[in-house]
């Protein structure tokens, strides 16, 4: 069976949030509001267009995060003027500036990246983008949903999981990819500093999409007669775990 196919069997279609579906040009971005939705959150993500692809044909999944500190916005604006995502346009890009993202936070921060590099993030400044997209009315309509929304920042992916995230607002599915040389500074998978910081805060997926390369986390199991599924750069096998509750 595909993960699709066992996404659709196992759960109800995740809800298209309200401010989603009310979108429009006059909208003002509101951070609480998209960590409140059902949130793919992808660290170090790049431009792999997996997860939108499984969660939202799989179960509606219709917001998704990416935290990259190595990839250039202005890759991911050409890359999708170049190559949107299958079946959607892309409505409309919003800048988003650090202070909107992590409130109550000091007018310049320090944030340390991997391998040991330090950057400063002025309040007022540019952190990311947020992609809305409709869907085109094509023939995946009925499975897919009819809008998403990616919020890309340009920022270390601990420093995100960390200080986004919580109990109460926890991730639905986390894809777990270690890049190894080159790649992020420190481990997403098993031992990792993003498990550490999941089980200290509480931070429990529902699911993890793992690759081949990297170990799932503790207390997770991989789901039975479910094929995996290729994706990334480097054309790697990822399967779906599930959280032992």
């Amino acid at each position: 069976m595909k993960i699709t196919d066992f996404l659709q069997k196992e759960r109800n279609p995740c809800l298209l949030p309200a401010w989603l579906e009310n979108w429009n040009k006059a909208s003002s971005f509101d951070v609480d509001a998209f960590l409140s939705s059902d949130v793919v959150f992808y660290p170090g993500g790049g431009r792999d267009g997996q997860p939108i692809r499984l969660f939202n044909e799989g179960c509606n999944v219709s917001c998704f995060l990416y935290a990259d500190s190595a990839y250039n916005l202005k890759r991911i604006d050409e890359e999708f003027s170049e190559r949107p995502l299958k079946g959607y346009i892309l409505i409309e890009t919003r800048e988003v500036l650090f202070g909107e993202v992590f409130r109550g936070l000091s007018r310049q921060t320090v944030v340390f990246c991997s391998r040991r590099r330090e950057r400063i993030y002025d309040a007022k400044g540019k952190i990311g983008c947020l992609y809305i997209f409709q869907h085109d009315g094509g023939e995946m309509s009925e499975k897919c949903s009819p809008f998403l929304a990616m919020l890309y920042l340009n920022i270390d992916a601990f420093y995100v999981f960390e200080n986004l995230f919580s109990k109460e607002n926890t991730p639905f599915a986390i894809l777990l990819a270690d890049h190894g040389f080159g790649g992020n500074g420190g481990r997403f998978g098993c031992g990792g500093k993003l498990e550490k910081i999941s089980t200290m805060k509480e931070i429990i997926p529902k699911w993890l999409l793992v690759a081949e390369n990297t170990r799932e986390w503790r207390m997770y199991r991989k789901v039975a007669n479910v094929k995996g599924d290729i994706g990334g750069m480097h054309y790697s096998l990822r399967h779906l775990f599930a959280y032992l509750e």
